[in-house]
């Protein structure tokens, strides 16, 4: 495969049906519904938290019946599902982005020639920053109506609370970096606040 690009799905922010969250020990004790994987578990671990993988489809049905306390997701999607209908608190964490890997064969591109390839290339560049462009707005206006909505308590995280998550997340952060180019992990930390 040929790596193109990453296009965006915005921030995710944690929902819940409980308490709003804005310090780490918050999250004790309360099951999210994530995506899974290995760094997500483990991050949930350090909060006290469990990380519940559940079909994106099933969610707002866990939450209803209480399977799970809260979940997970961009803005966009919060609002779309209407999550606010059963979950009382949103803290805009922006703890973690949602990115779309853009890949072509690699055999296919490797034969095309180069006027081509600048072509795609270009155009897949101009629809990346569009795609940013978009995600911003939509998440903006997102949080606007659900905040116009008044269904759901919104807490947006001052920097003081957001850097407790980082130092309580150093081991997660420090056993994954020995893993990663350690540019893409402060990258990441930057793109947080």
């Amino acid at each position: 495969m040929k790596g193109l690009a990453f296009w965006p799905n915005g921030f995710k922010h944690i929902t819940n049906s409980e308490r709003e969250i804005k310090e780490p020990s918050d999250l004790k004790g309360l099951k999210i519904r994530t995506h899974g994987g290995e760094i997500l578990n483990d991050s949930y671990k350090q909060f006290g938290a469990a990380s519940t993988k559940i079909a994106f489809n099933d969610v707002y049905q866990a939450l209803q019946l209480g399977t799970i306390d809260g979940q997970e997701n961009n803005l966009t999607n919060i609002k779309s599902q209407s999550y606010d209908e059963v979950q009382g608190y949103l803290s805009l964490t922006n703890h973690t982005r949602t990115e779309y890997g853009l890949v072509a064969n690699k055999g296919w591109w490797d034969d095309l020639n180069d006027q081509t390839k600048k072509l795609l290339s270009d155009a897949v560049d101009e629809a990346t920053k569009k795609g940013r462009e978009l995600a911003k707005k939509e998440s903006e206006e997102a949080l606007k109506e659900i905040e116009a909505a008044g269904k759901m308590k919104v807490h947006k995280m001052t920097e003081e609370e957001h850097d407790k998550f980082v130092q309580i997340l150093q081991p997660v952060i420090d056993k994954w970096s020995k893993k990663m180019d350690p540019e893409i992990i402060e990258n990441i930390l930057d793109m947080q606040k």
